[in-house]
């Protein structure tokens, strides 16, 4: 009876600490995500303000990569904000102008200004 008792309460420990460990993981998971599409996101919106502000004919490369963690993701300009969709999430970066055309596509984009207007090519 006592060797029953021990048992469950050993099974009851290792269940509660299984619980834990999976929630951190999770979180841990979570925040990895969080961190790569911020810093992705906020590259891309960087290079953009950045062409933006160095005028007419300024031209810079970013390369986006295929998956983040190996999610598939979307980068979209809608007015003058930059939204990455990943995993049902959006991330949103502010940009400078609303002046601009364009999508970004995974791999090498180019962005320049031309008289103003930023302009993005995949």
């Amino acid at each position: 009876m006592e060797f029953m008792i021990l048992f469950i309460l050993f099974l009851v420990a290792i269940s509660v600490a299984m619980i834990v460990s999976i929630h951190r993981s999770y979180t841990i998971s979570q925040s990895q995500v969080d961190l790569s599409s911020t810093t992705i996101l906020n590259s891309a919106a960087n290079r953009i303000n950045t062409a933006f502000l160095e005028g007419d004919g300024y031209s810079i490369k970013i390369t986006l990569p295929e998956s983040i963690l190996r999610m598939d993701y979307t980068i979209e300009v809608n007015s003058n904000e930059l939204i990455m969709r990943l995993d049902g999430r959006a991330y949103v970066a502010s940009l400078l102008t609303d002046n601009v055309t364009g999508s970004f596509t995974k791999g090498v984009n180019t962005i320049t200004n031309r008289n103003g207007e930023i302009i993005i090519n995949g």
